[in-house]
This record gives C-alpha cells, structure tokens and sequence, in this order.
C-alpha cells in the first residue's frame, strides 16, 4: 500500500512541474490540460488497485 502511496506523491509532484511549465508559457496550455486529465485518470486507476488491496498476513 506504502508503494502506491509513493506512486501518487510523485505524480502529484510531476504534475506540479508540468503545471509550472505551463503557466511559465513553455507548454501549450491545451497540453497541460492532457497531462492534468492523464494525471486524474492515473489517480483513478491507482485507487481502484488499492481497493483490492490486503495487508500481509504474519
């Protein structure tokens, strides 16, 4: 579970470097709207993989 946490923290921070590039103009803002809806869904699909989630029995 700590693994898919991770996962989302460092799309969260990909995403706000995208964002920067974005507002700075160096991005198309058309493209910054692909990587936010890509962003979401990833977010969508990695929470989906956490509901089936079962912690290790000892």
């Amino acid at each position: 579970m700590i693994e898919g946490l991770e996962k989302l923290l460092e799309w969260g921070g990909a995403k706000r470097d995208i964002a920067f590039l974005a507002i700075s103009g160096v991005l198309n803002p058309v493209v910054g709207a692909l990587v936010h809806n890509a962003g979401s869904v990833l977010v969508i699909v990695n929470s989906a993989l956490l509901l089936g989630w079962k912690p290790r029995v000892r």
